[in-house]
């Protein structure tokens, strides 16, 4: 790391522009678990190796304490330079080696300096920025720093901390749409629809916060939001007694976890709703 940054400083003071690389390995953490500290460390030096054969001869390597890989080169590169497709080639690519055979998963963020920060240690930050913006992107494996990702997180820094406050204070509010048979007459029953009763005096559709709960896990604590107001207003409307179903919108994230049933069947009997309802 030391000699990297050394060598970079060098190369910038010779060179005066580079881009920086940054190659996130999402899934490393998962396959040290599942495989092992050997197969994790031969992962590395496999992938140290490879690179070294993609890149230009005076183009820098280096290795980050959480161990995302960094290329800086003179080159100025966007997404389809030649060498990001060459990586992008090579990281799609299942690894071979004697040890193992193992996909990995990754994300790489480009920065430029100057040309995005005369400070390097800001160009890091924005190449390491770039890629949280494509973390839960599966069409997109890069991405190129610009002062609009900047913006975009703290958006949704912001709305994640709301989220979290509309949770505490019941700003979320269900509408219930009727679902009518063919006829349009005959009440087949109700839809349970989220908005947020946002503090600024507006009504927030999901197009606002959904997304963002989604990636955040936010949409968990939501969906049991949903759950009990749900059931709450079917009492208070006496629903259960006409007869009236009321279907609810939940998450894949809830029904990868197998604490939904467990969760719906306790609301069932707190409230006292028949099954079909």
């Amino acid at each position: 790391d030391t000699k990297f940054f050394e060598a970079l400083e060098e190369k910038i003071r010779y060179e005066g522009q580079v881009t920086l690389i940054n190659i996130a390995l999402t899934n490393l953490q998962k396959l040290t678990l599942t495989h092992g500290k050997e197969i994790y460390e031969s992962i590395l030096t496999d992938i140290a190796f490879n690179l070294n054969k993609i890149v230009g001869e005076d183009d820098l390597i280096g290795l980050t304490s959480n161990n995302n890989f960094l290329i800086a080169t003179t080159q100025y590169l966007d997404e389809d330079s030649k060498l990001i497709q060459l990586l992008l080639s090579y990281f799609e690519k299942p690894l071979i080696s004697d040890l193992f055979t193992i996909f990995v998963k990754f994300k790489i963020g480009i920065a430029h300096y100057p040309l995005h920060s005369k400070s390097f240690s800001q160009t890091l930050q924005y190449s390491s920025l770039s890629i949280t913006t494509i973390i839960d992107n599966q069409l997109s494996n890069v991405a190129v720093y610009s002062p609009e990702m900047l913006e975009l997180i703290n958006k949704e820094i912001e709305i994640k901390t709301e989220i979290e406050v509309a949770l505490a204070e019941k700003e979320f509010i269900l509408y219930f749409q009727p679902k009518y048979a063919a006829d349009r007459e005959t009440l087949l029953g109700l839809e349970a629809l989220i908005r947020w009763n946002h503090k600024d005096g507006s009504i927030k559709s999901p197009g606002y916060f959904i997304d963002i709960a989604e990636q955040s896990g936010q949409i968990i604590n939501i969906g049991f939001y949903v759950i009990e107001e749900a059931c709450r207003t079917i009492i208070e409307y006496n629903l259960n007694k006409k007869n009236i179903p009321v279907a609810i919108n939940l998450s894949g994230h809830h029904f990868a976890s197998m604490d939904i049933v467990e969760i719906l069947l306790k609301k069932k009997k707190k409230y006292n709703i028949p099954p079909h309802i």
